[in-house]
């Protein structure tokens, strides 16, 4: 930094950020999470887009791991710092892009990968929400590939306005990048459904779901380790699986369905735990706002070897001051509080 002049430094974390981008000089990787609130991920890319392009510029997103970087984020910041600080090696990543064209009642998504050996390619997409903090990321299938083309093919259900996706790339060498965040606005004459009011059962992916304990934080608070941010999904009685997180799942999930939900709603869920337990039901509506207000509902689980239906009323969930649940048009967030070893499945509002 001493051999900076003063006119030369420029704040890259300031609120005008864009404005400076066009000064940088070095190598740059700007990592962010998909639901930090502080954070607007959908604007990341265009910061970079203004550095120059003999400049290398990468994005990492990480998914669902609430205010934190994943572990591929430090396995990036790695391997972008060796790569920097050694000249001549071969560039780590792009230049990659993602376009999105809609085909009849479908979105077609293709991302390009143009330099490096490739070893996977996943697609992110979430629907509706414009806050991108509480969007909830699912994975989409891939179709096809043809040469560096990979392309992935959704179709829409009923009530889906807008989405927006966005693909990470792994590469051979270790490094991952993500793409910009993509929008397109769809209309589907012919939806594949009439919308769904599932939240979560076990053909479904568990990216959905963010731990209620983030574990394993490590570097400054900031990274999560090899085992933090881990959702996994068992086998439980009956050889049926069910989703788990340490102390309790949270999933915006529920944003994308709020318009079907009514004060005669019902949250219905299948839980397992061997052991007599209990289960904390809470929805946040309008989260990360002034007006955020936490609203909860309790259960029983008897335990034993089987699994439990356990039913939630929408018209009795209440604040801590006793103040009833009236909105459920602003219910952005669903959280399970739940103790102990447990699985949770076939999540649905009725």
């Amino acid at each position: 930094a001493g051999a900076v002049r003063a006119d030369q430094r420029h704040d890259l974390a300031a609120i005008d950020v864009q404005a400076y981008a066009q000064y940088v000089k070095c190598p740059v990787l700007m990592m962010t999470s998909t639901n930090h609130a502080l954070c607007d991920c959908d604007r990341a890319a265009d910061t970079l887009a203004r550095i120059s392009p003999e400049i290398p510029a990468a994005l990492y997103l990480s998914v669902n791991a609430d205010c934190y970087l994943d572990n591929k984020a430090l396995k990036d910041l790695e391997l972008f710092f060796m790569n920097a600080l050694f000249p001549g090696q071969e560039p780590l990543f792009g230049p990659s892009d993602i376009t999105l064209e809609q085909a009849d009642d479908s979105v077609l998504v293709c991302v390009s990968a143009d330099r490096n050996p490739v070893e996977k390619v996943k697609v992110h997409t979430a629907s509706n929400e414009t806050n991108p903090a509480l969007r909830c990321w699912e994975m989409v299938p891939l179709q096809f590939r043809e040469g560096n083309r990979y392309y992935f093919r959704l179709y829409p259900e009923k009530g889906i306005k807008k989405l927006f996706f966005f693909a990470e790339i792994s590469y051979l060498n270790g490094f991952t990048e993500s793409t910009k965040i993509a929008a397109k606005s769809v209309e589907p004459e012919h939806p594949v459904s009439s919308g769904s009011r599932l939240i979560y059962n076990n053909k479904c992916s568990e990216d959905l779901f963010i731990p209620y304990y983030q574990t394993g934080i490590m570097y400054g608070d900031t990274f999560l380790s090899q085992n933090g941010n881990a959702v996994c999904v068992r086998t439980g009685p009956m050889d049926i699986a069910g989703a788990y997180g340490e102390g309790g799942l949270k999933t915006y999930k529920i944003n994308e369905i709020k318009e079907l939900l009514t004060e005669n709603s019902i949250l219905l869920m299948d839980v397992y735990a061997s052991e007599k337990s209990s289960v904390l039901v809470e929805l946040v509506c309008s989260a990360d706002t002034e007006k955020e207000t936490h609203y909860y509902a309790d259960g029983k689980i008897p335990g034993g070897e089987t699994w439990h239906s356990l039913k939630f009323f929408f018209n009795r969930f209440k604040t801590e001051e006793g103040r009833l649940l009236r909105t459920p048009n602003l219910v952005n967030l669903l959280i399970l509080h739940i103790d102990g070893e447990y699985l949770v499945n076939n999540i649905l509002w009725l």
